[in-house]
């Protein structure tokens, strides 16, 4: 059938077409609000006003403009294509499934829209560009974009997403009130991120405090430790008692001098591998997990927080596998384990004692200390960045993939002073990481006021508010207005 002419529909049959069926609307509102097509009967799509330009090309031609993308600005550039209040939403590369994330933001004055973002104008001014933000970044995008690794809202779909119209005089109680309740949890979740940034902060210096001998150099001019030289000569001695030494840990002892080791605070540096029984990554036992079982099966998802959360997917595997196929990566109390493929890299635990035996698989590695390494200590070594900062940077896998070898973690650089002091920085760590749970309770603050907006905005475009007043003229006519002049 032909499409009819704009022209030649009367004023009613424009109204028609400009209103959502009972059948399609999302959902209900009140009386006197009405359901439309987004540029139909709410904004006016201005794509005709975006030209994309290249990293190179506004690198020469720097500017003041605000140069504006999918989720907001990306950089600057010396010329305008706008100059007034719009609405801009994605069209690729927003997060149109993540509830929390917001899809549409508005910019004002002066600026120059590239063609990863759609650009919208209401017809109902600046609080109409405002309430439609806001509904775009609850708006459920399920049927509206496509694609699979970037979602696209085309503007064909763009143009048939159902917008609520409330009267006028409601849009701007509607908009009061969500910027009203937004400041404050904005402030709220200012106030909860500041606390959470000064601990990551006061975590960061206290590591490298403990690791470089900052954090204890008032405890050893208190007390007498053994000598760097002695410490050393245990160290290798109880190594080679252990057995199962390596050509590379033969070699890199035999080379070992106390000058070239030992620092002006005491400490020794030496190589994972002399502090350790073997360390070795786990195994791939195919058919060989099972939800009920004796010996517990770890994975890398097991490591939370740097914490084992065995309680997350539990897996196990059977005596005979533990013993047989898989006795090289046999895991006891207080043994370290890390991962070795990733992103992300940076997952360490020590092992509890909630089971006497363990096991685990191929992503990661184990580190079981001799006695002149607390173990307590050599995982709050790996948790300070500095330890594994040079190895991550040289990291190889596939493409989306990052890995650290078996060679690689012996090799890691260890600071080991003495069991003493060793005892002492534990001790101090112990104290502050005991505070960490204040910490992921802020993050969880966080992630509740984020929860808050998305439930108000939910109400507020239901006419949930508490806002709207029925004796208030429907907004039919509001928007029969608008498509008559169109």
């Amino acid at each position: 059938m032909a499409k009819v002419k704009k022209e030649s529909l009367s004023a009613e049959e424009l109204l028609g077409q400009a209103l959502v069926p009972k059948g399609d609307q999302p959902y209900d509102v009140p009386a006197n609000w009405v359901w439309t097509y987004l540029t139909t009967g709410f904004a006016e799509c201005l794509d005709k006003f975006r030209k994309p330009i290249n990293a190179a090309e506004r690198a020469e031609r720097g500017g003041d403009v605000p140069y504006y993308g999918a989720t907001g600005q990306v950089g600057w550039i010396d010329d305008f294509l706008t100059n007034e209040h719009l609405v801009l939403i994605g069209e690729d590369g927003a997060p149109f499934f993540d509830y929390l994330k917001d899809k549409a933001y508005v910019i004002q004055g002066k600026a120059w829209v590239n063609n990863h973002a759609h650009i919208l104008k209401s017809y109902y001014g600046m609080n109409g560009n405002k309430f439609l933000m806001h509904y775009l970044n609850i708006f459920n995008y399920n049927g509206y974009v496509n694609g699979t690794t970037r979602l696209k809202l085309t503007q064909a779909s763009m143009n048939m997403m159902p917008v609520p119209i409330p009267p006028l005089a409601e849009q701007q109680r509607i908009v009061d009130r969500i910027e009203s309740m937004f400041a404050k949890l904005d402030q709220a979740k200012e106030l909860a991120q500041k606390a959470l940034d000064s601990f990551e902060t006061r975590k960061a210096a206290i590591l490298h405090k403990a690791f470089t001998g900052e954090l204890t150099a008032n405890w050893r001019e208190e007390h007498t430790f053994e000598s760097a030289q002695n410490r050393l000569m245990n160290i290798i001695e109880t190594r080679s008692d252990i057995g199962s030494k390596s050509k590379e840990l033969a070699a890199y002892m035999d080379e070992l001098l106390i000058d070239d080791v030992s620092d002006a605070n005491g400490w020794l540096h030496l190589k994972a591998m002399l502090l350790c029984d073997n360390i070795t990554c786990g195994g791939t036992p195919t058919g060989f997990i099972y939800e009920h079982e004796d010996i517990p099966f770890l994975k890398v998802y097991n490591i939370v927080d740097n914490k084992i959360a065995f309680d997350e997917k539990p897996q196990f595997t059977n005596r005979e596998t533990h013993n047989g196929k898989l006795k090289s990566s046999k895991l006891k109390p207080n043994d370290v384990i890390m991962n070795i493929v990733g992103p992300p890299l940076r997952k360490i635990a020590v092992i509890p004692e909630d089971y006497a035996e363990w096991n685990m698989n191929q992503a990661l590695v184990r580190f079981r200390t001799t006695e002149h390494v607390l173990p307590k200590y050599f995982y709050y070594c790996l948790v300070y960045p500095a330890t594994l900062d040079e190895v991550i940077s040289d990291t190889k896998g596939v493409v989306g993939q990052a890995n650290i070898s078996v060679t690689q973690s012996r090799n890691l650089n260890i600071p080991v002073p003495s069991l003493e002091e060793q005892y002492e920085i534990v001790h101090i760590l112990d104290s502050f990481f005991d505070k960490e749970q204040k910490a992921k309770e802020l993050i969880d603050v966080i992630d509740t006021i984020d929860m808050i907006k998305k439930s108000m905005l939910a109400r507020a475009f239901r006419g949930e508010l508490g806002t709207n007043d029925p004796s208030e003229e429907s907004a039919l006519k509001l928007l029969k207005e608008v498509v008559l002049t169109q």
